[in-house]
């Protein structure tokens, strides 16, 4: 679960990867306004600064989607890549930066001997995601460039 707070200010959004919801809630009142349906277990959101349009990388799928905050509703989706986690976007609002990560999955437990004690060792299996970022210009909300990386990206900052 990640929460992020409206430009303005007043409202919460709150991912729940395990229910696909995002709940959009007044700070003021603590009360839940809006549930979005959402595939693909929803990571965070993030705001244009006009905060009009939100952002949401889903964990399990290869896309981010775009809320429209005034209709409370995904209205578009982006293919990024496998396993999108991180989202920036710039301090204009004229692009954002999607990271991605590993996936889990399974893990299973096999049981080993070291040195004559018998122990369960745990295997976790990984599927890959995408190395690197993508760039996406959001007056056109389309992918318009990739930035090479040598592994897997475990944070963003816009500076």
């Amino acid at each position: 679960m990640m929460v992020s707070v409206t430009p303005e200010g007043k409202e919460l959004y709150v991912t729940a990867p395990e229910s696909s919801k995002i709940y959009e809630v007044y700070i003021k009142s603590k009360k839940v306004v809006a549930t979005i349906e959402a595939k693909d277990e929803p990571y965070h959101v993030v705001f244009r600064p006009d905060g009009n349009k939100a952002y949401v990388p889903h964990y399990g799928s290869d896309y981010i989607s775009v809320i429209d905050t005034s209709e409370r509703a995904i209205v578009k989706t982006i293919r990024v890549g496998k396993h999108p986690v991180y989202i920036v976007i710039t301090y204009d609002g004229k692009k954002a930066y999607v990271g991605h990560a590993m996936y889990v999955s399974s893990t299973k437990t096999k049981p080993i001997e070291i040195k004559g004690i018998k122990v369960s060792m745990g295997m976790t299996e990984f599927s890959e995601g995408e190395k690197g970022l993508k760039v996406i210009d959001l007056d056109k909300e389309t992918v318009s460039s990739e930035v090479s990386l040598n592994g897997y990206c475990t944070g963003i900052a816009v500076r």
